[in-house]
């Protein structure tokens, strides 16, 4: 199940961009050749009116072949409903509409989450959210869902008893009592002493199991959406800001890296797997607008010369620069791949990242 939502979710992403530039297309008149989701040998295909709806093998992805799109097609010089024949305007709006589309979906994702509510620790039970690992209570096999019912003598009947009973045994070997989906276990754990508000304590490292708090309003949900949304665009530009400058790293990824990233998350739960669409949205989204040939971003450029000069650029040279940008990014992302697998082959598993809610609060974990 985690796999299909994985690949659902990152298909999902580039066929929403390419519903974009579809909607517009037709909205202004252009002729629609195919509309595909996936890509390689044909799956499955119908025609509706003059446009050929297609399932592909591959399903990662898709596209949209708009007539006149390539500016060497003879037929399309004539046909008054090819994209060649209409205004720069109309041209820029299909264009602009992929990324425009990736942007709402992520913000209505983000006003989803909200409209969820946030998680927040559920004190009311000792139930673990979380074990750190490498601390006592991962060496001790404490696993998440465990419900502490007892330390040494200490009978515990919420978060705060477990807490109070594991900071007074700062360096004290111990008997965590566990029920384990309805199985009673003794497990010996020995808190590290640990310094906390100056005080020293006993810690074990786990979190308590987190709760969905009250949603927002649905207005302040869709506001906060587009907000989430911003926000995370300007991180992702300050980041290449940033990369450009020489401040930090370059950390990207390819598709094995999104789609193991993705998988982590629909492992976690419905609501982490939400919000790290909705970021991969906005990066694809932005990713697009970036000026580099092949990308809509590179269109725009020829489109925005053609509105200053009043005339449009030669159709074999932009053709054959979008085709160099094309090799490019393919070799960039050949390069990407390799290095994600190699992470991968060698690394820790990366944390997906948050963006809406902390699921559970470190400084309530003993």
């Amino acid at each position: 199940m985690t796999v299909v939502l994985t690949i659902l979710a990152f298909a999902g992403l580039i066929v929403f961009h390419e519903l974009g530039h579809f909607l517009l297309a037709r909205a202004t008149g252009m002729r629609v050749e195919t509309f595909a989701v996936g890509f390689g040998p044909t799956l499955l295909s119908r025609t509706y009116g003059e446009t050929k709806y297609a399932l592909c093998a591959v399903p990662l992805g898709g596209y949209v072949k708009i007539s006149g799109m390539d500016p060497t097609e003879e037929d399309a010089k004539d046909d008054p409903r090819s994209y060649l024949n209409k205004t720069p305007l109309q041209r820029i709006l299909v264009i602009l509409a992929g990324p425009v589309f990736n942007y709402i979906l992520a913000a209505v994702i983000f006003a989803i989450v909200l409209l969820a509510g946030p998680m927040e620790p559920d004190f009311s039970k000792a139930v673990i959210g979380d074990v750190l690992a490498g601390d006592p209570a991962a060496t001790a096999g404490v696993l998440k869902g465990d419900r502490i019912v007892g330390v040494d003598e200490v009978e515990i009947s919420d978060w705060a008893s477990f807490q109070a009973a594991v900071y007074a045994r700062a360096e004290v070997p111990s008997k965590l009592r566990i029920d384990r989906e309805g199985e009673q276990l003794t497990l010996d754990v020995t808190p590290k002493k640990t310094l906390v508000d100056g005080q020293e304590v006993g810690l074990i490292g786990v979190v308590p199991k987190g709760k969905r708090g009250q949603g927002k309003p649905l207005g302040d949900a869709l506001l906060g959406g587009v907000l989430l949304t911003w926000d995370w665009n300007v991180r992702i530009v300050s980041g290449l800001y940033k990369i450009i400058r020489g401040k930090e790293e370059a950390n990207f990824q390819g598709p094995v890296g999104i789609v193991d990233t993705t998988a982590k998350a629909a492992a976690e739960g419905m609501i982490p797997l939400l919000i790290l669409v909705a970021i991969i949205s906005v990066h694809l989204g932005l990713f697009n607008l970036l000026p580099i040939p092949a990308l809509d971003g590179g269109r725009l450029v020829f489109l925005g010369w053609e509105v200053v000069s009043r005339r449009p650029v030669n159709a074999r040279v932009e053709l054959a620069v979008h085709a160099v940008g094309f090799l490019l990014l393919i070799g960039l992302m050949i390069v990407v791949t390799i290095g994600d697998i190699g992470r991968l082959w060698g690394s820790p598993e990366p944390e997906a990242p948050a963006a809406v809610e902390d699921t559970q609060g470190a400084e309530a974990a003993p």
